[in-house]
């Protein structure tokens, strides 16, 4: 059972996803792309965080599951971005 979390709070394992789909992001070549859209969805943050809550339903059983609980999370797409961020600067040095 997942533990309870407040609405800016996310889960423990939660980071743990955003930084492996920060990874794949990475790695399939979308990290511009996905920067792109985390900076023009960041002042809806809120509405994407009910997006992604809209969608859990139907990603239950499914590789992406783990994705869309993290994000629904208001401040999980700002942490995203950092992890996108970071994972360019590693890729710089």
């Amino acid at each position: 059972m997942r533990k309870p979390t407040t609405a800016n709070q996310p889960a423990t394992a939660e980071p743990e996803a955003l930084q492996r789909l920060a990874d794949r992001l990475c790695r399939a070549g979308l990290r511009e792309p996905a920067c792109l859209a985390l900076q023009t969805l960041s002042p809806v943050a809120f509405l994407s965080s009910q997006l992604a809550l809209f969608v859990q339903p139907f990603l239950r059983g499914s590789a992406w599951q783990p994705y869309a609980d993290a994000l629904t999370h208001e401040t999980s797409w700002e942490t995203l971005q950092q992890h996108l961020e970071r994972n360019a600067q590693a890729n710089r040095d």
